[in-house]
């Protein structure tokens, strides 16, 4: 099964599960040891990504600001951390 790393990490590392490799390019800066799929089946990358939605008609004054903060997430140091502890990486 394909699990998101926040999920399967924390019973990898309790060793309630037997992880085979992370799913990215690029192997993960907090499970260093598992490799990537790539190196087992060459090429093979899944990726996923993460959406804010709103229910259609919202006015646009109501979602264009919104949208703007989102984009801000992205370059905070926090987030950056947050992002690096659970083991996504950027490309």
């Amino acid at each position: 099964m394909f699990e998101t790393a926040p999920n399967a990490l924390v019973h990898y590392r309790a060793g309630k599960v037997r992880a085979l490799a992370v799913s990215t390019a690029k192997r993960s800066t907090t499970a260093s040891e598992l490799p990537t799929i790539g190196e087992t089946v060459p090429g093979c990358e899944v990726t996923s990504w993460t959406a804010l939605y709103a229910p259609a008609g919202t006015p646009r004054e109501t979602v264009q600001p919104l949208g703007a903060e989102m984009a801000k997430l992205e370059i905070l140091p926090d987030y950056a951390d947050r992002d690096s502890q659970v083991g996504q990486n950027r490309a």
